[in-house]
């Protein structure tokens, strides 16, 4: 008995079963759902944001190719003695709608396969495209290159002699006969403009306006 009685007294405890009662998973699975619906809802919003921003620089890089290329390409605008010299397009001539849904903006550049080319800024339909010629007459094939598209309205203010001109050549010097421009390219053909201002009105960035001064 003696040896029985020490037996159970030395016997060591039983442990308690270790584990998850069903209350206590339910909560954990509970959790685990939230911490997944919050994750998905973060990644959504930043895949978002990504796309978003990338669409925006994309738009922006287009906007700055375009009036970089139309910065470049005034830049080489040919002097009216040069450009009429020949008997070829006047130097620069503007056409456009008061409210900005079409314009054409043409001159003469240095360059080309011709000595003396052409280049035309076109808004038509809400898309700015640039045609260029080889040639001073625009006889052969140009090139299009667009430029940008979604364009509200663009508008061109030439500015000379402190004053806005909407058309080129200014209206009082397009009225003289046109026997009279030919007998003397230096004398009839009106200067240049001092600055070119282009506006353009985007919907999905604003109103931008550039202003470009050609040499």
């Amino acid at each position: 008995m003696p040896v029985f009685a020490s037996f159970f007294r030395h016997r060591p405890p039983r442990r308690k079963a270790t584990g998850l009662t069903l209350i206590e998973l339910m909560v954990a699975l509970a959790l685990l759902g939230v911490i997944g619906v919050l994750t998905w809802r973060a990644t959504s919003q930043l895949v978002d944001a990504r796309e978003r921003i990338g669409s925006e620089l994309g738009r922006w890089q287009a906007v700055v190719h375009a009036t970089a290329f139309i910065e470049r390409e005034l830049m080489q605008i040919a002097p009216p003695v040069l450009a009429d010299a020949a008997g070829g397009l006047p130097a620069l001539t503007l056409e456009a709608a008061e409210d900005g849904s079409r314009s054409r903006l043409a001159w003469s550049v240095v360059g080309g396969e011709h000595d003396i080319g052409r280049v035309e800024i076109r808004h038509l339909d809400g898309r700015v495209e640039a045609w260029v010629w080889p040639d001073r007459e625009g006889r052969e094939e140009p090139t299009r290159l667009p430029l940008l598209d979604d364009v509200h309205a663009l508008r061109w203010r030439l500015l000379s002699a402190n004053r806005p001109q909407l058309q080129w050549p200014p209206a009082e010097g397009s009225a003289a006969p046109a026997t009279t421009r030919r007998r003397s390219a230096v004398a009839t053909a009106p200067a240049l403009p001092e600055a070119f201002e282009l506006t353009l009105e985007l919907a999905d960035v604003g109103t931008i306006t550039r202003v470009f001064a050609p040499r």
